[in-house]
């Protein structure tokens, strides 16, 4: 498209110039500037044909990545879910533990900010619930197995009273 673009820009310069009746050139001077003249043309075709293809490349870069973080945050709750599913055969506390790695693991993903904060976000109610189970007393153990979890709540403002579970 942006190629098109340029080809139509260069077409209508080329008739805007075919259209200035220039004079037969008599001396050196009259010749360079009207070659000079030709090569600023041919210049301000060159640039935004670069102008346009780097836009187009930054955009496809800009989706490329969007799409990236939708299939981590897709992952992320199958992952979840399928935790979820398993969780009578895990019993409660291993299905805790497992279910606080995967939060740990984005939270630390988070803040080495190799994803967006909007990741961790999403689940957040998922933060405050670990919060809040993290206060019962046979899981107080596994709080020291949760400490990028801890440290991106406070960074967040995330606090066990945000869960009504």
């Amino acid at each position: 498209m942006l190629i098109f673009s340029a080809f139509v820009i260069a077409f209508i310069l080329i008739q805007l110039v075919s259209f200035v009746d220039i004079p037969y050139p008599s001396t050196e001077e009259e010749i360079d500037r009207i070659n000079a003249v030709i090569s600023n043309y041919f210049a301000a075709i060159t640039a935004a044909a670069a102008a346009g293809g780097l836009i187009y490349t930054a955009r496809s870069v800009r989706q490329q990545t969007k799409s990236q973080y939708a299939q981590i945050l897709k992952d992320l709750q199958q992952e979840l879910h399928e935790l979820q599913e398993q969780r009578k055969q895990l019993g409660e506390e291993i299905f805790f533990v497992k279910y606080l790695n995967v939060l740990d693991r984005i939270a630390y993903l988070s803040l080495k900010r190799s994803i967006p904060n909007d990741i961790p976000d999403y689940f957040r109610l998922h933060y405050a619930l670990s919060l809040k189970k993290l206060e019962e007393a046979e899981l107080q153990k596994y709080k020291t197995d949760a400490n990028y979890l801890i440290e991106w709540c406070k960074k967040h403002g995330v606090k066990k009273e945000e869960c009504k579970l």
